[in-house]
Parts: C-alpha cells; sequence; structure tokens
C-alpha cells in the first residue's frame, strides 16, 4: 500500500520523465504540433500538455501553502533554497533587462517556465514524495526515461517519418539516447548490482553516438573520465575543489574554444553546425561588453544582439520565435555558460555546487554510501551544466529531482551525526 502511495504521488513528474521532449523528426519539436509527446503538443495559451502540468503541480503547492497558513518550509541550510535565492535574483535582473535594453515576453517566459520545472519539481517531491530515495529508484526513473526514446523512435517508422539525422551504421535504428551514456557509466560504477542490464545500454549508446557522428557525445565523453579519474583518486577537500573547479572551465570553455580553431583543419565534418557556433561565440564577446557588464550578467529571460552571423541559416540555432531580425534567444556557445548569471552569479552557483558535491563525496567514504556517491559526481557531469546554462526542461525536472535526495542524503547524515554528537 505504501508503494502505491508512493508511486501516485510521484505520477505527476513520472509523466513528465517518459514522454520524450525532442523528437528525431527536428521538425516536430519546432512546430510543437504533434500530440505523440505532452511536450510537443500545444492545447492553451501557447503552452504544451507538459506545461500544463507544472502549472497544475503548482497550483496544488500554491493551495496547500495557503492550507499551512503560509507557511512554506525550506531548509536554509539546503542546496535547493541557495539556487533559489540566486535564480530569483536574475529572474529580476532579467526583468530589468527586458525593460532597459530589449523587451522579449517569449524570451522571459521561457527562461521562467524553465526555472518553474526545477523548482516545482524539488518541492512536489519536498511535500508530496517524501519517501527514502534508492538506488532501485533512481534506476526506475532512467528506464522510464527510455521508454520516451523507443515511443518516439516507433511512432515515426509506422507514422513514415523521416528521422532527421545522420545514419552511418546501417544496421542501427536513428533514435535519441535510450540513456545519456554519462548516466550509464556513472550507475555502472555506483550501483555494481545493475551492471548487467546497464552493459546492454551502453553498448547501443555507443554505437548511437558513432551512428549519428555526435562529436559533441564523444567530446564528452572524454570530459566525462577526466571527471571521473578527478574523483577517484584521494585529493584533499580543497585540492579536488580547485581540480573540479578548473576541469568545469577548461571543459566548459576554453578547449571547446580551441576545438573550434582546430577541427576545421582535421574535418569538414558538420562544418555547418561548427560555423554557426563561432559566429555564436563570436556575437557573445560582443554581447559580454554591451548594456549588462558580463560581471553581472543578463539575467534570466535575455536575449543577444547578433553581431556575427552565419552563412548557414539553421532555425535551430535561434528558435522558432526569434528567426527576423538580429535579436536571437538560443546561444550555443561556450560563452553562454557566464551570459545570464554572469561571473558573480555563474562562479557563486558554481562554488556552492561544488562544495555540495564534495561534501556529498565526504559521505560516501564515511558511510560507504553509493548513492551518495552517485549524486556527487552528477553535479560536475550533469547539474552545473544543466543549471547554468538553463535551457532544456527534462533536465531541470532530473535536476529538482537530484538536488532534493542530495538534501535529503545531507540532512540525514547530519541528524545522525547530531545524536552522535
Amino acid at each position: 500500500m505504501y508503494k502505491i502511495t508512493n508511486f501516485f504521488s510521484a505520477l505527476p513528474i513520472i509523466l513528465l520523465l517518459v514522454f520524450p521532449e525532442t523528437t528525431i523528426k527536428t521538425s516536430l519539436a519546432l512546430n510543437k504540433t504533434s500530440c505523440h509527446s505532452i511536450y510537443l503538443c500545444k492545447v492553451n495559451l501557447g503552452l504544451g500538455v507538459a506545461d500544463w502540468i507544472i502549472v497544475f503541480m503548482a497550483a496544488i503547492l500554491i493551495f496547500y501553502t495557503i492550507l499551512n497558513y503560509g507557511r512554506v518550509y525550506i531548509n536554509k541550510d539546503s542546496i535547493f533554497y541557495k539556487l533559489l535565492i540566486i535564480y530569483l535574483i536574475y529572474l529580476i535582473i532579467g526583468i530589468f533587462y527586458n525593460i532597459f535594453v530589449y523587451h522579449d515576453l517569449i524570451a522571459y517566459l521561457y527562461d521562467f517556465k524553465t526555472f518553474m520545472y526545477f523548482a516545482v519539481t524539488y518541492y512536489w517531491f519536498r511535500v508530496f514524495c517524501s519517501f527514502k530515495i534508492t538506488s532501485n529508484n533512481i534506476i526506475f526513473i532512467f528506464l522510464i526515461m527510455a521508454i520516451g526514446p523507443l515511443w518516439d523512435y516507433f511512432y515515426l517508422l509506422f507514422d513514415s517519418g523521416i528521422a532527421q539525422r545522420p545514419n552511418l551504421i546501417p544496421f542501427m535504428p536513428v533514435i535519441m539516447p535510450l540513456i545519456e551514456y554519462n548516466f550509464i557509466i556513472l550507475l555502472m560504477i555506483c550501483f555494481k548490482q545493475h551492471r548487467l542490464i546497464l552493459s546492454f545500454f551502453l553498448i547501443f549508446e555507443i554505437l548511437s553516438i558513432f551512428n549519428q557522428a555526435s562529436l559533441n557525445s564523444i567530446y564528452g565523453l572524454f570530459a566525462f573520465f577526466v571527471f571521473i579519474f578527478l574523483y577517484q583518486k584521494r585529493f584533499g577537500e580543497s585540492l579536488i575543489f580547485i581540480l573540479l573547479f578548473l576541469a568545469i572551465l577548461i571543459f566548459s570553455i576554453f578547449l571547446p574554444l580551441v576545438i573550434y580553431e582546430i577541427l576545421p583543419l582535421i574535418t569538414n565534418l558538420k562544418s555547418d553546425g561548427l560555423d554557426i557556433r563561432v559566429m555564436k561565440t563570436l556575437a557573445a564577446w560582443d554581447n559580454y561588453f554591451m548594456n549588462f557588464p558580463v560581471i553581472i550578467g543578463k539575467g534570466l529571460g535575455s536575449t543577444y544582439f547578433e553581431t556575427f552571423s552565419s552563412v548557414y541559416n539553421n532555425i535551430y540555432s535561434h528558435g522558432i520565435n526569434h528567426q527576423e531580425g538580429n535579436v536571437k534567444f538560443i546561444l550555443h556557445s561556450p560563452l553562454a555558460m557566464f551570459y545570464k548569471f554572469g561571473l558573480v552569479g555563474g562562479l557563486i552557483m558554481i562554488f556552492i555546487l561544488l562544495k555540495s558535491s564534495i561534501k556529498l563525496f565526504s559521505i560516501y567514504k564515511l558511510r560507504n554510501n553509493n548513492l551518495a556517491k552517485f549524486m556527487s559526481m552528477l553535479y560536475p557531469l550533469f547539474i552545473i551544466g544543466t543549471l547554468i546554462t538553463p535551457g532544456i526542461l527534462k533536465g531541470a525536472i532530473l535536476a529538482g529531482i537530484f538536488i532534493y535526495i542530495s538534501d535529503q542524503i545531507i540532512s540525514e547524515f547530519n541528524r545522525r551525526k547530531f545524536k552522535v554528537n
């Protein structure tokens, strides 16, 4: 009975995780007119079914708060509380950007929506799903997420859809990742009892990377093993913090900029996408020194002025709502990391999240808690990038779940520590 109650309390989150956010036929993702996914099916006020689920969850949480006489309990020592303060500050800065620099309601509402996916997911778990999360729950999350890409693949297969991605290996299907390779490897490292089933997923995903010529995934795989190497070494807390911080800056900003210069000398593969990213980076650099300074950041919901444009016209690089004019929203560039949150906000977030990661890793070493180990390694590999450069809705959901689990682990550790003392 208890498990059934837990399932139904988490049902809205399960629905948001099981459907694919995008599709291998990318034109459907742009138009959002395909109701084979709740993310791609607009219904009212320009919102998709998934958006209305989040609105419904937010309304329930507000009603719950009213019934509790307006009391919203969030532990001020929690990771979520610290991130919430930063997000609220930069939502306000984004309002000023829209008032004094360039008004774009769609851009602001999208960033606000992404924040909602993160915050509502966290607080929903905090209020209605307060059961203890285990490794089996983590595996369940990724398995139900794998249903989405499978459903998308078979839907397009029987609907005569055309996958708009490369297909270099004839026997491989063109399909979105069932489970991202970094999650699979990390799950295999931390939860040995699930290695057999995960190994099949890993083989499939590695083949899929080469089948679709995913250069970004190949690069990410290299970065992944560097971060894993840093965690496996017995560094002191101060030293590993410095090494992780430098690794994040190197792999997120500096090394991609170097690759932009070197890659054209090696191959012409995906030269159009590379040219778009180079032009976006040059435009981002110009925008760093316009209006709001990069030290502070432009705020959530900000846009940028396209001072450099690529000869390749790719709608996916700026979004369907920003095709005309020189004001764009999507910024495919390593410099996007500090565009909205600025150097101050971005570095503060990295500091908070890395300190949380190291805290979780110390709990793993003290308690042999493999869930704490898994959460710890997720921070530089997934959570930091997802929260500092928001945009992927399911990424925001996962970040909300993972931050909730992290706070749960740290809170339980502190309670036991207090009892012992």
